[in-house]
């Protein structure tokens, strides 16, 4: 069971970071419709954030949306440039790294997330579900068990901390994408998907918390 309203999901992408234009996961989640039927005939009301390329921050910004929307579902969506696939991560980290500066200028090396905290977090999203329905779409799709360690990561990691561990009466299905920088009609048609996947399966068949 979760919390939250079932027909409310949040979805989020990233602004723009590392001197780029544009950020290809918010460019595919600002497309992505209002409303979504699932394969059950429900409604799904999507709330699009974007998020800011900063460790901790971006994670505050959705914290406060989550206690405002009350979603039954999160979906953070990050850039990884040098894939080709969608891929659901399976696994947050305890590590935060940057071979570059966030968007506030803070480059942590190799430090805690959480200093009490586990060493991993796995998400809560049906991943290997989501994983067949884009591959069915025609568009290439698989696991990955690394977010790497920048803001994604970090976002990740403390979303899952939040959602899991902190206090289960605010419990909601959780977990992050990564998507390719490639045409967002593509990234937006396979989060639709992903959300119609999460939204139509039952609690018994989602990964456990």
């Amino acid at each position: 069971m979760t919390c939250g309203d079932d027909t409310k999901i949040i979805l989020t992408g990233f602004e723009p970071f590392g001197g780029m234009d544009k950020n290809p996961s918010w460019d595919g989640v600002s497309l992505v419709p209002d409303t979504i039927s699932n394969n059950k005939g429900e409604q799904i009301s999507v709330i699009k954030l974007r998020l800011p390329v900063v460790f901790s921050g971006a994670f505050e910004l959705l914290k406060d949306k989550i206690i405002s929307v009350r979603p039954s579902c999160v979906i953070c969506t990050g850039l990884a440039a040098s894939r080709s696939d969608i891929t659901p991560e399976v696994i947050a980290v305890n590590v935060m790294s940057g071979r570059i500066a966030d968007n506030s200028g803070f480059r942590p090396d190799w430090e805690k997330i959480d200093p009490c905290g586990p060493d991993g977090l796995f998400s809560t999203l049906p991943y290997r579900e989501m994983v067949s329905a884009v591959n069915a779409l025609g568009i290439s799709s698989s696991l990955s068990f690394s977010a790497g360690t920048f803001v994604c990561n970090d976002l990740f990691y403390r979303l899952m901390k939040y959602a899991v561990t902190e206090d289960n009466a605010r419990q909601f299905k959780a977990g992050f994408i990564h998507v390719p920088d490639i045409d967002p009609g593509l990234i937006a048609k396979a989060l639709c998907e992903c959300v119609r996947t999460v939204s139509s399966l039952p609690t018994a068949l989602l990964p456990k918390s």
